[in-house]
């Protein structure tokens, strides 16, 4: 075993946790612009208020597009590490609403990893949920591949 797979081994079920964010009407409004997806239970207060959820819902698209910027902001690259790419989500699951206002982060770990075609390269498989603050059941649940390069 050369030293990346001894630190990728240590890092093996190591859970990491991102920081709180908020999810607010704004950051609602700007996703469904951008996606073309204004739907009223996203955007209306007033119908959203009797809707079954009884209340404007983010995206589900959106919380889960989270997980990059949060992944990146959780972890510290190691020296050696020439880039990393998300290659893949896989498993993903929308497991409970995220209310306006409601503040979300990323629990995840790593589960796996192996070396990679490409010189220099390792295959890793995370597995993670989007955690709701103050709420028992996860708003996604989700497994992605990550390509870390190093320099060799």
């Amino acid at each position: 075993m050369n030293s990346l797979e001894a630190r990728f081994q240590s890092e093996v079920g190591k859970v990491y946790k991102s920081a709180w964010k908020l999810i607010d009407q704004e950051t609602i409004n700007v996703f469904g612009k951008v996606t073309d997806d204004e739907q009223a239970i996203h955007m209306d207060p007033e119908y959203a208020k009797n809707s079954l959820y009884g209340g404007i819902v983010a995206h589900g698209f959106l919380t889960a597009s989270l997980i990059p910027g949060m992944i990146f902001k959780t972890r510290e690259p190691w020296p050696e590490e020439q880039s990393l790419i998300i290659v893949g989500m896989e498993n993903c699951r929308f497991r409970s609403p995220v209310y306006v206002n409601d503040s979300v982060r990323l629990v995840y770990e790593l589960d796996k990893f192996k070396k990679h075609r490409i010189p220099n390269s390792y295959m890793t498989f995370d597995k993670g949920y989007i955690e709701i603050k103050n709420k028992s059941k996860p708003a996604v649940t989700v497994s992605w591949r990550k390509l870390q390069v190093f320099k060799g």
